[in-house]
């Protein structure tokens, strides 16, 4: 495992993950990442990204925050795994924690980076026993759910897709 510092002094943590997970690029995990989660989860998160080459990183959304314990760290990296493997479709599942709730997300994003569902999870304790194919079965339900709903509000291909790239392109 290795520590890197990003912009703003918020520290990234890597470590190797199966690869293959999923087929999104590294510019794709990263994209608006930041934003989505403050904007539909929480202001104050840590989340688990993985690379389709087999890095994850565990990242905070501002230095100073209280780490989930080592329990809650290690089924956040379970739940990546096992959603991307099972459930990645055309896209990736970030697994995010909200530092005010307490709570576990799991956020399913396109092959573009936009962000298509938010899965609350909940508490980690209720969690811990779940397995693999638990977490496979969930995310494939959230991912029907969501076709289901854009499907009944007739939503275009290029109203969901694209968004995060331009708007990390936007501001660099």
């Amino acid at each position: 495992m290795s520590v890197t510092m990003l912009a703003g002094g918020v520290a990234r943590t890597e470590f190797r993950v199966p690869a293959g997970l999923h087929r999104c690029s590294d510019a794709v995990i990263v994209a608006s990442l930041a934003y989505q989660i403050a904007t539909q989860v929480c202001s104050d998160w840590f989340a688990v990204l993985l690379t389709s080459g087999g890095h994850g990183a565990w990242r905070g959304s501002r230095p100073g925050l209280e780490h989930p314990g080592r329990a809650v760290q290690a089924l956040m990296v379970g739940i990546a795994i096992a959603t991307n493997r099972q459930e990645a479709r055309s896209g990736h599942w970030v697994v995010a924690y909200s530092c005010q709730s307490k709570e576990i997300f799991a956020l399913w994003r396109d092959q573009d980076g936009d962000l298509q569902a938010v899965w609350e999870m909940g508490p980690p304790e209720p969690l811990l026993t779940w397995t693999e194919i638990d977490f496979g079965r969930q995310a494939h339900a959230v991912l029907e759910q969501m076709t289901e709903q854009q499907a009944k509000v007739d939503v275009a291909p290029a109203e969901t897709t694209m968004r995060a790239l331009r708007r990390d392109r936007a501001r660099h």
